[in-house]
């Protein structure tokens, strides 16, 4: 099952823009929706018209509310509660990857150097989650 709809949340536009690139390198068509404000993020998912995505990935290192503070709000939300949280960071930190699992985060992907390798790390973790979801 890969994903029809995606969200990210990053501040980094030149990120984004490779996420993007990565995403569409799949060989399934997904629709992503990129918010590069940590608090206007809270607010659209907060809405409650707003349909959850498929998948939410979620910066670590951001102003305003930092991934740490999304991540709890996020998973407070009415239809947040299994929607798969993917934390990016640049730091490969085992304190991160511990407390990101602690507040509730699914997976956690350091963010690669270069679109091929996201674009491997996003088809490995898209098959993986449906391997899981199959074997349910």
């Amino acid at each position: 099952m890969m994903p029809s709809r995606v969200i990210l949340i990053d501040d980094d536009e030149d990120d984004a823009y490779l996420f993007r690139l990565a995403l569409e390198s799949l060989s399934q068509q997904v629709e992503l929706m990129h918010i590069n404000d940590s608090e206007l993020a809270i607010k659209t998912l907060s809405d409650p018209t707003f349909r959850p995505p498929d998948f939410l990935f979620l910066d670590w290192n951001m102003p305003k509310l930092d991934g740490g503070q999304c991540l709890v709000l996020i998973r407070s939300l009415p239809g947040y509660a299994t929607v798969p949280i993917v934390v990016l960071s640049t730091a490969e930190d085992d304190e991160i990857k511990s407390v990101a699992r602690e507040l509730g985060a699914t997976y956690f992907i350091l963010k690669p150097p270069n679109i091929e390798e996201l674009t491997v790390k996003l088809d490995v973790l898209f098959k993986s989650y449906e391997t899981k979801l199959n074997a349910q």
